[in-house]
């Protein structure tokens, strides 16, 4: 250990020293000793020496004493700037507590400058008058009164300090791997966490000096992609910081993913307690307007519950990025919020994240965020730290290494991202060590392929990858098809590339959501580790899945050709989430204006055709919404030509004559012809539409449906362009496909709903802009979903999908017709369904809009019997899906709904729909 000394009230130094460097003390089990600094007097030398022989003896044998002829300040040397650069350099302060230190001015400069870096700092009472001047919050030495035991416990705390900023203060647990791969180093791993001690040191007292005295209390880890951000996080402060349990409260660390909020409420209120009703009270408060309130009473119970009054409440939030590329804006806005308040400066709380860099621009223009920050730079580990990476951990492990290895190992690290490759080659070393315990050059450079120009560090990856997708007795097409299905894996769900840098980056993706013939490799991949697999180990869907880290980009040849190849849609996709977040973000009336257009809109059509699983919902809506006004607007174009050429024919039969004639009979034929359609219609709309709902036997239904559409099929054999006839046989044929499918023909209710999904589709062809044939294609894309759901899901998934990308895009169009916002809501409630049982979060949201529009309706028309059972139905879906974690309020939406049906009812008692209805509910 280092010890500084210092003559606190002196002016000159007494005698000539030479520089001192950081030695390591004798036997390995001392470890690094940290550096001290003695505050005295220089009417106190006796003391300040006799503490300084005592360190000697303690093993602390680096002293710098200001008087001492070989360690002091040298005699040319500027000594005030001396002693400033030794508080500095060193880990702890030792006051030497006498009158004479409190009568120095000198010696209380050094001490608030200690206070200031964020020092450990122990008074060491002398006489009965040191303790009238320090904090109260300091830990102090009483020498007076038990003398050997002061000294035992000060021996103690400079050891502990020692351990602070060194993994020698920590244990391996049993089972514990000393090598961690590309996976981030964990807590439980800190023994092994070598190669950042200085910089350990150096945030230490950086939050050290916050806790004490306060500030801004928001601190960034900051460093490029493969310094060990997590890894220096997770393995490095945390561990140290939970051992300080005077001074710091250390919560569990969480990672933001896409819904930031959630992870970091059950963070805070979890640490409290895990009474439902109790965390569920707390969250709700910490997301109301006074959460500032909220939390200051959080964090008084906290300090309570683990009995430290003034400590620090440290949140550890890992790969803050992602609050940037994961979460939509504004629940990002929420959770900044929430976190600048967390952070101001006389909060209890200190948030400590790490950050990628390249990422800092795109924070610092966030506007929700409001309080400054503090850096805690992590550059790349300098090459010559490599060698403790490998011997330290080895040492620990009881593992054998051949200094051979080291040496090439050095030698072939020279990339930007070399740690996390040198990470993952130290593993599989581990893996392959022999009997003999022992980490070799010769197994290293198996993993290697010279020839080829391959180092170890290079090849191993490769290797690891292409061995995990190896599958024998596969053929060639089974092999190009599981890898199609892998490649789609990654692209659409596992990569992301950086508009503004150009960067690719992982992102965590369900299991569920990957394609399921990729879902084998996915796992060989995980076990491979070099993907991760987080939550559900069990064999389940219910887990996440993303990349170890992101040098698999660059070193495994198969994905790097992928991602090349795949550049352009990456880049697109990401231009198209931008442009469809400031589309949501437009009021209704201006939202034609944020549309695509042009070539971007031609490439995002090409892409929706040809890998239709590569976009969600709401980027396939808009897509959809964009191609329809596209063609509304070329179909108003060619209607205006058509209407100039039908004037100038209408011209020449005038001057031609006989147009008299011949515009009479056109007429009357028009005439006859609509009368019969009015006829069919009649049938469809009033007979089976209307009277349905009154108890009419479905077999009778069928009947009429039957003649309806004999009639319209005789009608069409000379006028099939009739769009009034056209419309209405569609409408039949839906009618026909409920009726079957109540039957159970679910074969013949099929072949029904898609002739009458094809018709709606030609009449939109013939139309675009007519927003009752839009609505009638809409209508019939989710009834051909419905029938199609159970036997084929992801082309149900896709209809839903453009069906409700139709409604809201009519929504958009005329956000004042309630009938479209009608259809909208009940879109909502089917896609709802439909994604339910793999994402219950994403369900929800979409019944929560149909919920809201529901409700809406009923305000604007509270007499309207849809919109009431519409509201009922909203109600009860969004009562199911809260019905687990929140019973209270799903019998609250249970019994609202149930009003409103006993309400429906009592308007018409006939109507056996309602009573269906009302019976599910008293149910």
């Amino acid at each position: 250990m280092t010890v500084i000394v210092s003559l606190g009230d002196c002016r000159a130094p007494t005698g000539p020293v030479s520089c001192i460097a950081d030695q390591t003390a004798g036997p390995s089990n001392r470890g690094v000793m940290a550096r001290i600094f003695i505050s005295h007097s220089s009417r106190d030398n006796a003391e300040a020496a006799a503490l300084k022989q005592w360190l000697g003896e303690q093993g602390f044998d680096l002293t710098f004493l200001d008087f001492d002829e070989d360690s002091g300040i040298p005699p040319a040397a500027n000594w005030e700037q001396t002693l400033y650069r030794e508080v500095e350099r060193s880990q702890a302060m030792l006051l030497v507590l006498t009158p004479n230190w409190m009568a120095s001015k000198w010696c209380f400069v050094e001490f608030a400058q200690a206070r200031a870096l964020g020092k450990k700092v122990f008074p060491i009472l002398h006489t009965p008058t040191g303790e009238q001047l320090v904090g109260q919050d300091l830990q102090r030495i009483d020498l007076l009164g038990d003398r050997q035991g002061g000294l035992e416990r000060l021996a103690r705390e400079l050891r502990t300090v020692s351990q602070l900023s060194s993994p020698d203060g920590f244990d391996l647990p049993k089972g514990v791997r000393p090598f961690p791969g590309l996976s981030p180093f964990a807590e439980e791993q800190a023994a092994v966490f070598y190669g950042r001690d200085l910089e350990i040191a150096a945030a230490l007292e950086k939050l050290r000096a916050c806790h004490t005295n306060g500030g801004p209390r928001l601190f960034f880890v900051l460093g490029p992609s493969g310094s060990g951000k997590s890894s220096f996080l997770r393995a490095g402060l945390l561990p140290r910081l939970r051992r300080d349990t005077g001074n710091w409260i250390v919560l569990r660390p969480i990672r933001p993913g896409a819904k930031p909020l959630d992870p970091l409420l059950d963070c805070l209120t979890h640490a409290l307690t895990d009474d439902p009703a109790v965390v569920a009270d707390w969250q709700r408060r910490l997301c109301g307007p006074d959460s500032a309130t909220a939390l200051y009473d959080l964090a008084r119970q906290l300090r309570r519950h683990h009995g430290q009054p003034d400590a620090s409440i440290l949140v550890p939030l890992d790969q803050f990025e992602e609050v940037l590329t994961q979460t939509p804006a504004a629940e990002r806005a929420a959770f900044l919020v929430l976190l600048s308040r967390m952070a101001a400066a006389d909060s209890p709380f200190l948030p400590l994240a790490t950050l990628r860099s390249d990422y800092l621009p795109g924070l610092q223009q966030e506007p929700a965020l409001t309080v400054p920050y503090k850096p805690l730079l992590l550059d790349k580990m300098p090459l010559e730290r490599i060698g403790d990476l490998v011997r330290k951990p080895a040492r620990i492990a009881h593992l054998a290494v051949e200094e051979g290895l080291v040496t090439q190992l050095i030698q072939d690290a020279a990339t930007s991202d070399a740690l996390p490759l040198v990470a993952s080659v130290l593993e599989e070393l581990y893996d392959r060590r022999g009997d003999d315990a022992s980490l070799t050059l010769a197994a290293y450079e198996s993993l290697g392929e010279r020839a080829r120009g391959l180092t170890p560090v290079d090849n191993n990856i490769r290797r690891r990858a292409e061995t995990a997708l190896e599958s024998a007795g596969r053929s060639i097409a089974d092999r190009e098809a599981d890898e199609a299905a892998l490649r789609e894996a990654f692209i659409t769900c596992l990569v992301r590339l950086t508009e503004a840098g150009g960067t690719f980056v992982r992102q965590p993706a369900q299991l569920a959501d990957l394609p399921e013939r990729a879902r084998p490799l996915i796992e060989q991949l995980v076990a491979a580790r070099l993907l991760v697999r987080r939550g559900q180990e069990d064999g389940g869907l219910g887990g996440k899945v993303e990349v170890a880290h992101e040098s698999l980009f660059r070193v495994w040849p198969l994905l790097a050709g992928w991602l090349r190849e795949e550049t352009e849609f990456l880049l697109g996709r990401e231009r198209l989430a931008i442009d469809l977040k400031e589309w949501q973000a437009l009021p209704p009336a201006r939202r034609p204006d944020g549309l695509l257009r042009g070539l971007f809109l031609d490439r995002a059509r090409n892409w929706l055709h040809a890998h239709p699983g590569r976009f969600g919902e709401a980027e396939r809506a808009f897509i959809l919404a964009s191609d329809l006004a596209e063609r509304t607007d070329g179909a108003r174009k060619r209607r205006m030509r058509r209407a100039l050429t039908g004037a100038l024919v209408a011209i020449a039969l005038i001057f031609a004559g006989g147009a008299g004639v011949s515009y009479y009979y056109y007429r009357q034929a028009e005439r006859t012809l609509a009368q019969a359609t009015e006829a069919a219609n009649t049938l469809v709309f009033d007979l089976a539409q209307k009277f349905k709902n009154r108890g009419l036997p479905n077999q009778l239904v069928r009947a009429i449906l039957d003649r309806a559409i004999t009639l319209q099929d005789t009608l069409a054999a000379d006028n099939g362009d009739n769009k009034a006839l056209l419309r209405s046989g569609g409408a039949a044929l839906d009618e026909r496909a409920q009726s079957l499918a109540n039957f159970g023909d679910l074969a013949g209710a099929l072949a029904a709903a898609e002739q009458s999904l094809e018709i709606a589709r030609r009449l939109v062809t013939l139309e675009p802009e007519n927003t009752q044939f839009l609505r009638d294609l809409a209508v019939s894309l989710h009834r051909v979903g419905e029938l199609v759901g159970r036997r084929d899901p992801d082309q149900a998934g896709k209809l839903h999908a453009e069906g409700l990308g139709i409604f809201r895009w009519l929504v958009t169009l005329e956000p004042e017709n309630t009938q479209f916002q009608r259809y909208l809501s009940l879109s909502l409630n089917r896609v709802g369904e439909l994604v339910g049982r793999r994402d219950p979060d994403q369900a929800g949201k979409l019944f929560a809009e149909g919920l809201e529009i529901a409700r809406r309706l009923v305000t604007l028309e509270p007499e309207n019997t849809q919109f009431l059972r519409d509201l009922s139905i909203s109600l009860e879906r969004v009562g199911d899906l809260v019905g687990r974690r929140d019973p209270d309020q799903a019998g609250k939406l249970f019994a609202e709904g149930l009003e409103i049906r006993r309400r429906l009812v009592k308007l018409e008692p006939e109507n056996t729909q309602f009573l269906r209805d009302l019976a599910v509910s008293l149910s």
